[in-house]
């Protein structure tokens, strides 16, 4: 009965937990549309979310994905030609990178949307962790000798710690949430971990 009632207090304090966070994390994304930040023509980084086995992405990733497609179809005529795919192997140097596949798996979404076709997809390959992501990532714009400035896409439960890690950097984020907790849930309960 005690461990029953300890329980569901700790799931009920989660729950208000995520609660926070998620209001937390949508008020980010309504304020970048607001200030319209998304629109000033700077680079799309999405992040990965890790692989499920060395050549596969998991189902984070493939939401992350497959949100970044509908961001990006939804507000098209305003946003940047250029989107960064940033994530590293899972094993090691061996395999494939989360970039690569996420590139890959954005291609074949794509097919058939007009839109798509004058998006300059790069793969930012180094990063094993979001930290990673964000140093990986500032090495990439110096190099092309880009401003610190970008619209960051990835899912509700991870832009808060993104944003911490790419302002760390010495970037300024645009956040863009493009996985909420219902398009995160249908990813879950819709695709079984071979899509």
């Amino acid at each position: 009965m005690r461990i029953t009632f300890v329980l569901i207090i700790f799931l009920s304090g989660c729950a208000l937990i995520v609660g926070g966070r998620e209001k937390n994390v949508q008020k980010l994304h309504e304020e970048s549309i607001q200030s319209k930040c998304f629109f000033e023509n700077v680079p799309l980084v999405l992040l990965g979310g890790g692989m499920a086995s060395k050549n596969t992405l998991n189902t984070i990733s493939k939401a992350r994905v497959r949100g970044a497609l509908e961001f990006i179809k939804k507000y098209r005529s305003l946003l940047s030609n250029t989107l960064v795919m940033s994530g590293g192997p899972v094993e090691g140097k061996d395999g494939l990178t989360e970039a690569y596949l996420m590139k890959k798996m954005f291609r074949e979404l794509a097919v058939g949307e007009k839109f798509t076709e004058s998006i300059e997809i790069i793969e930012e390959a180094k990063s094993l962790s979001t930290m990673e992501n964000a140093t990986h990532t500032k090495d990439l714009f110096v190099e092309k000798k880009w401003d610190l400035k970008l619209v960051l896409m990835t899912d509700l439960f991870h832009l808060e710690r993104a944003k911490q890690n790419f302002e760390t950097a010495g970037f300024e984020i645009c956040p863009a949430l493009v996985v909420d907790r219902k398009f995160f849930r249908d990813a879950y309960l819709n695709s079984p971990s071979s899509n």
